[in-house]
């Protein structure tokens, strides 16, 4: 699988997350540069795209689910998700 198919299905997985925050009325804001990052963190020639799916659900669902569960959107209707000193960051 190459790496451009890999963003892809990221997108697309990413795309199904946006749906299901809209209807908590959150608009998800993503950058490219977090497609890139998830995609290269993820990529295992043997494994395909199944690395993908986990590193989404650990680097962006749970930390949105976190903060959902803090009441840290309660004022706020985007979240944003950027590369902030290399990592990626949920606001």
């Amino acid at each position: 699988m190459e790496f451009n198919e890999l963003e892809e299905i990221a997108r697309i997985h990413l795309k199904n997350l946006q749906n299901r925050l809209i209807k908590k009325d959150l608009i998800l804001q993503i950058t490219d540069d977090v497609i890139h990052e998830l995609v290269k963190a993820s990529f295992d020639i043997n494994y395909g795209a199944r690395p993908l799916r986990r590193i989404i659900q650990k680097e962006i669902e749970t930390k949105i689910a976190n903060n959902i569960l803090e009441n840290n959107y309660l004022n706020k209707k985007e979240i944003n998700v950027s590369i902030k000193r290399g990592k990626i960051s949920v606001d």
